[in-house]
């Protein structure tokens, strides 16, 4: 195992569970068993990070419970935070409705200034799921959950939309979760829309690499959510079109373990393209939305900060994609 910690190429975690060395052992295939390493390397680091995460949270615990316990001893009458109903569900109902309305205003604003990023909704015929538009309203859902962290967030603007895609949102979702959302939708191509020197296509297949955040440009995000075939569709439409396209540098920050996909979620994209345009092109801060479980290192930055601490409000989400 030392010596496989000594090569470049091989993830090992330090200790290996007893009950994985069983099927290990068994395992003739290298693929197979690098594939493994990688994975339990990459959750011996999960873990460790959840270990900084509660020893930091217990730090300001304590540090809150002091400066409390002085703040007493003053004579200071501290704001009541145990009153009954404070943790009921109606309060979160009220901060609900607040985030909500505070979401509307700022894609308003968004589409007066035609502050969009189109999401290219032409690939439904080359889907295996079931219910393309049912998986397209749960990514849009995931496009805003986090809204609230940047100031002037871009609108989603769909197009190529095959069918009527309100009608079939409100037939197949429960509850008022299409109220929560604003995007426009048409039938029509972006070509039509917007202006071609405009547009450009993200795609991961793209050999133009992306250096910065253009606020002049529309980006435009393919609405693939089950590319089994793993035929470059994107890069391959963007061409025949005619039309800029770029991809992201994940390499330059983010090294994948070798089983793992580089292409992207659309709410991940999304929300990179959102940090990037609200932190003058911190990337470091805009790929912590790619999922953890893609990622073997992330690589730190000029200060020798690592990434995890660079801000701790940017959950990690998105998981399963």
């Amino acid at each position: 195992m030392d010596v496989l910690r000594d090569m470049k190429n091989y993830l090992i975690p330090k200790k290996i569970p007893d009950h994985f060395w069983d099927k290990m052992l068994k395992c003739s295939i290298e693929y197979k068993r690098k594939s493994t390493y990688e994975w339990l390397f990459g959750e011996e680091k999960r873990k460790e990070k959840r270990v900084r995460h509660q020893v930091k949270r217990r730090e300001l615990y304590l540090q809150k419970l002091e400066e409390n316990r002085k703040l007493i001893a003053e004579g200071v009458r501290l704001l009541p935070t145990h009153y009954p109903g404070y943790r009921s569900i109606y309060r979160y109902i009220q901060d609900n409705s607040f985030n909500k309305l505070q979401r509307r205003q700022k894609l308003f604003v968004a589409a007066r200034l035609e502050d969009f990023v189109v999401i290219d909704c032409g690939f439904e015929h080359e889907m295996t799921r079931d219910n393309y538009l049912l998986s397209l309203l749960r990514k849009l859902y995931k496009c805003y959950d986090l809204l609230y962290k940047f100031h002037s967030p871009s609108q989603l603007y769909l197009c190529n939309v095959i069918s009527d895609v309100e009608k079939a949102f409100k037939t197949t979702i429960e509850g008022n979760m299409l109220d929560s959302l604003l995007f426009q939708s048409t039938t029509k191509s972006y070509l039509d829309i917007f202006p071609k020197e405009k547009l450009i296509y993200l795609t991961p297949d793209s050999e133009n690499e992306m250096e910065t955040f253009d606020h002049d440009a529309i980006y435009v995000i393919g609405g693939i959510f089950d590319n089994t075939k793993k035929v470059p569709i994107t890069y391959e439409k963007a061409q025949h079109e005619n039309i800029r396209h770029q991809r992201l540098p994940l390499d330059r920050y983010l090294k994948f373990h070798e089983t793992s996909s580089k292409a992207l979620a659309m709410n991940q994209v999304y929300k990179i393209l959102m940090t990037l345009k609200h932190t003058n092109n911190n990337w470091y801060k805009a790929f912590k939305y790619v999922a953890n479980k893609k990622i073997a290192t992330r690589y730190m930055d000029e200060n020798n900060n690592d990434i995890d601490e660079l801000d701790e409000d940017i959950v990690q989400d998105d998981e399963d994609d």
